[in-house]
């Protein structure tokens, strides 16, 4: 029997040296987890949403006293322009004043705000609350009922006024005319005293002083017929005077009682809340 050769021992590489561990799919591929600092986290949160609070308070805040200020302000100007004009456009002008100037104060608080932060962000616009709405709800209320109270001074002071400029208007009217009739009546004073004495004034109408000249220089004319006609026409420039002086009179009478009406509306036009007596009887005709 014939022996069978030995194979040859083979060498051997074991499997840890000839190829790299590999490791399972999922273990490869899990992401890495770094220790980190929970509490520290949770402090920069806590500490960011309260600067957020800060920085929204302080927004408000400064939107209410740009409101306050504007309605301040308001207040002076309005006064300021009554004290000037005169209470004729008192409500339009409290309105106006009190719409415009706190919304223009309000915009100037919030763009102050933008550049005052309690922490570096972002500048975030105020929102619109309920309250704030209710606000808003409460002082448009406040402002209308304000503008119609402020309207009754308003219709009363331009009554007043009204009254004020007729009356004065009437005053100055009636003083030149009855200043007027004064210096012609002084005139025809005059005009009578040199009748008088015989001679024939200057102040006569044309064809008085003709006929008057006429029968002066006639020797026909007898002396008594000639007293005659210059007592005529005496007489005549007496009642002449008479009814200007009258004239003159009545007219400053009635320039009077305008200027006391006149006076009157005056004070009243600046004080429309407080009682006007009313209008005394005019003064009667001589």
């Amino acid at each position: 029997m014939t022996d069978r050769p030995k194979p040859s021992p083979s060498l051997s590489v074991p499997a840890s040296a000839s190829e790299p561990t590999r490791k399972p799919v999922l273990e490869r591929h899990a992401p890495v987890m770094l220790p980190v600092a929970h509490e520290g986290l949770t402090t920069r949160l806590d500490s960011q949403d309260l600067d957020e609070s800060r920085r929204s308070r302080l927004r408000s805040r400064l939107a209410f006293i740009g409101f306050g200020l504007g309605i301040g302000a308001g207040f002076v100007f309005t006064a300021v322009e009554v004290a000037l004009a005169g209470f004729q456009m008192f409500s339009f002008l409290l309105v106006f004043n009190l719409l415009l100037l706190p919304i223009f104060s309000l915009r100037m608080g919030l763009s102050f705000s933008r550049n005052i932060r309690a922490a570096p962000g972002p500048w975030k616009r105020p929102q619109l609350q309920i309250r704030t709405l209710m606000l808003i709800v409460a002082y448009v209320a406040f402002l209308l009922g304000l503008g119609v109270s402020a309207e009754r001074l308003s219709g009363s002071a331009r009554r007043y006024s009204t009254k004020f400029y007729v009356s004065n208007s009437q005053a100055t009217f009636y003083a030149k005319i009855s200043r007027h009739w004064g210096a012609e009546a002084r005139k025809r004073r005059e005009t009578v005293k040199q009748l008088r004495l015989g001679k024939t004034p200057d102040g006569l109408l044309p064809a008085v002083a003709e006929i008057l000249r006429s029968l002066d220089a006639d020797p026909k004319v007898t002396p008594e017929y000639r007293k005659s006609q210059r007592d005529s026409f005496t007489n005549m420039e007496e009642r002449i005077r008479t009814m200007w002086e009258r004239n003159a009179i009545v007219n400053g009478d009635l320039a009077e009682y305008h200027r006391r009406l006149a006076a009157k509306y005056n004070k009243a036009r600046w004080r429309p809340w407080l009682p006007v007596e009313p209008d005394p009887p005019p003064p009667p005709n001589l």
